[in-house]
């Protein structure tokens, strides 16, 4: 039973266009045609071709989810993917894990243990030293405990579901998430909701287009439909999650990033807009470029041009970094956004008109991997 689900799992995951965990989610197209299983699969990202397996750096691959920085906890969390030889299912074996980089001291270390067969997405809850995990049909919830070790424990969830994208409420009650029936095997992603204050889940029919929801306030969640943009109420009088209002998109979104100034900031092809108006276009559309504050947008439009835009949408600061920036979570005062060129860890930060680039660690020789051989996610 179990291998069913797993292998019903890895349609669904090639469904979404998924090859390495070195692309991400939020932009990247759905694939137009099915491709075949992998359990090696990663984060929903480029689109694969024929039934030929992608290299795959022997490197580690690094990524900075959006929800994986805490102001509380003072950490960034990174999904590392680190090929450990042989193939399965005609795709090279990796093993996943979370690393853990802590801002004020500077260190740099494993966070949890597992030798999981999927890790999706990681998201800090508000407020607390604590997040959550999304891998494949589970999710594991980690707080931290008196001794300063993170405990994970099951989260209650249908276990017949592909649980990818995730992000909290303000308030930490609610977690939005973007999840598959892996016995249908292919299409059909749906909004979920998980209820931490009574610990349940709560499911839905509202359908949804592969892209992370985004919350507008404590009770209402952003998700992009093929209609356009929902306004879904998480709590009812039919106690189930439903759709107030679409707003309607241009054609061609395929990306949604947030509300700024009460304009949807989207993708069109490899345009960045705020509502009507484009604020930057990139020289590779399935790369993760685009970090936001209450205050600031962060573009990292190609190797050339780093560009900051304020609340009126003008661009107030450029810089020529020289990589492109792969960008992750952004944070307050003042504006920054935590981002990554090969291994390298760094923090963009806008101070006035200026923008600043501070390396915080390299990765490259990070050895992780040599450290959590055997373990596994409880």
């Amino acid at each position: 039973m179990r291998m069913t689900r797993l292998l019903s799992c890895a349609l669904v995951i090639v469904n979404l266009g998924v090859v390495l965990c070195g692309c991400d989610p939020r932009d990247d197209e759905p694939p137009a045609r099915e491709a075949s299983p992998t359990e090696s699969s990663e984060l929903p990202g480029e689109q694969a071709t024929d039934a030929v397996a992608p290299e795959i750096p022997m490197s580690p691959i690094f990524r900075l989810p959006p929800g994986g920085y805490s102001p509380v906890a003072n950490a960034l969390l990174m999904t590392v993917c680190v090929p450990t030889g042989g193939s399965e299912y005609g795709f090279p074996k990796m093993t996943r894990f979370l690393a853990r980089y802590e801002e004020k001291e500077k260190l740099l270390g494993t966070h949890l243990l597992p030798t999981a067969t999927s890790l999706f997405d990681v998201a800090w809850i508000p407020g607390k030293s604590a997040f959550i995990v999304t891998h494949g049909d589970r999710m594991t919830l980690y707080r931290r405990d008196a001794g300063g070790t993170f405990a994970g424990t099951a989260v209650p969830c249908p276990v017949d579901f592909l649980y990818v994208y995730c992000s909290w409420n303000p308030e930490g009650r609610w977690l939005a998430l973007m999840c598959s029936d892996i016995r249908i095997g292919k299409g059909g992603f749906k909004l979920g909701l998980y209820d931490r204050k009574r610990n349940r889940y709560v499911g839905g029919t509202i359908v949804m287009e592969p892209v992370r929801p985004v919350w507008k306030d404590n009770a209402t969640v952003y998700v992009l439909t093929d209609r356009g943009l929902a306004e879904v109420r998480v709590e009812t009088p039919l106690h189930a999650p439903a759709i107030m209002r679409i707003i309607p998109l241009q054609t061609g979104v395929s990306q949604f990033y947030g509300m700024f100034e009460a304009l949807p900031l989207t993708r069109q092809g490899k345009e960045i807009r705020l509502g009507n108006s484009t604020l930057a276009e990139l020289d590779h559309a399935s790369d993760v470029r685009v970090a936001m504050t209450d205050t600031t947008i962060f573009i990292s439009a190609s190797p050339s041009r780093l560009l900051a835009f304020n609340r009126q949408g003008h661009n107030v600061a450029a810089l020529d970094p020289g990589s492109t920036i792969q960008l992750g979570p952004a944070a307050g005062a003042p504006p920054r956004a935590y981002g990554l060129v090969d291994s390298r860890l760094l923090c963009v930060t806008l101070d006035g008109t200026t923008l600043r680039t501070e390396e915080l660690c390299d990765l490259s020789n990070f050895q992780g991997a040599q450290e959590i051989a055997g373990h596994a996610i409880p």
